[in-house]
């Protein structure tokens, strides 16, 4: 039994990426972990890599493939399944870590109450800075008392943390299979549940980014993984005791970023007013006076609240004006 298991979902990944990333795994610095590798029915030769690397390294790798497809989510579920540690972690398949990235965390892990250590996340593209996540409160002076409902709004990357693996245990959080952008409802859970988060200074998740050409037909899985979501903090009455942050996480993920992804990933002459009422269904069924919220008034400018004003009034109209605008954005 080790301290920590790094969970490995693959689904689709260039071959190279992935032995470059297992290689970053076997070669941490950490040595109280090992690594559980789940294949979800993948494409090509990566059931071949994960095979030669788990015959390879039997003490460090465990491998399972699953029989039928449930998506990263539910390769992450198996992972959760299978891993038999105090602590546990998460890795994207097409990225390299820092080979003192775990003793990092689990060093910060063992130096305080923390049952859940984060850091910051890069996102690179071509060798770019393209995006970062995972603020740190410490900088930001965020009360104590406060940081459950930061957290909640800024859950930072799922990747670049370790959690205690009971937070997932006794809260029975679990991923939605099949879905696309799996990771965005249940980490926020993990974050509520958390009972103390600590941010770990001088360490980086850095995230391969690829375009992906099927963005906009995962787009659905976006409002469909938010509405687990919602449905979820329902059930754990956490939307009586959240209302406020749990509104907004709804409008940015579901909502604004869904429509923004799709506005700029579909070109214009293929959108389809169906896809904008369908959103403007969602936002006005869920939340219809989201433009009420603190939290919209202090992070968004004043031309997104015109488009969103817009486009819950009139998805056709707000299809026409904005033609012009985000052709060949």
């Amino acid at each position: 039994m080790s301290k920590l298991n790094v969970i490995v979902a693959v689904k689709d990944a260039a071959g190279d990426r992935l032995k470059s990333c297992l290689d970053s795994l076997i070669n941490q610095t950490y040595e109280d972990m090992n690594v559980i590798v789940v294949d979800d029915c993948s494409k090509g030769n990566l059931a071949d890599i994960i095979k030669e690397y788990a015959d390879k390294y039997p003490s460090k790798i465990k491998a399972f493939c699953q029989d039928e497809e449930f998506g990263l989510g539910g390769a992450k579920n198996k992972g959760l399944i299978e891993a038999d540690s105090e602590w546990i972690g998460f890795v994207n398949a097409m990225d390299l870590l820092d080979k003192n990235f775990y003793k990092a965390l689990m060093d910060k892990a063992a130096e305080t109450n923390a049952d859940v250590v984060g850091c910051i996340a890069e996102f690179e593209s071509n060798g770019e800075i393209v995006a970062t996540e995972g603020l740190n409160p410490i900088d930001l002076d965020v009360p104590e008392e406060e940081m459950k409902e930061f957290l909640l709004i800024n859950p930072g990357c799922l990747e670049a943390a370790v959690y205690k693996r009971e937070i997932f245990d006794k809260n029975g959080l679990w991923f939605p299979t099949n879905l696309s952008f799996e990771n965005l409802g249940v980490l926020r859970l993990a974050m509520i549940h958390a009972k103390n988060y600590v941010f770990a200074e001088d360490v980086t998740y850095k995230v391969h980014v690829i375009e992906d050409k099927e963005l906009a037909d995962k787009l659905y899985d976006r409002i469909d993984v938010m509405t687990f979501f919602i449905e979820e903090t329902y059930k754990r009455e956490l939307i009586n005791e959240y209302p406020e942050e749990i509104e907004e996480v709804y409008l940015e993920e579901m909502y604004i970023n869904t429509l923004f992804s799709y506005m700029k990933a579909v070109p214009s002459n293929k959108w389809k007013l169906s896809f904008l009422n369908y959103l403007r269904e969602g936002i006005m069924e869920c939340f219809p006076e989201y433009d009420t919220n603190p939290y919209y008034w202090e992070k968004y400018d004043d031309e997104v609240k015109e488009m969103l004003e817009l486009h819950c009034r009139n998805p056709k109209k707000f299809m026409s004006q904005y033609k012009s605008a985000w052709k060949g954005n």
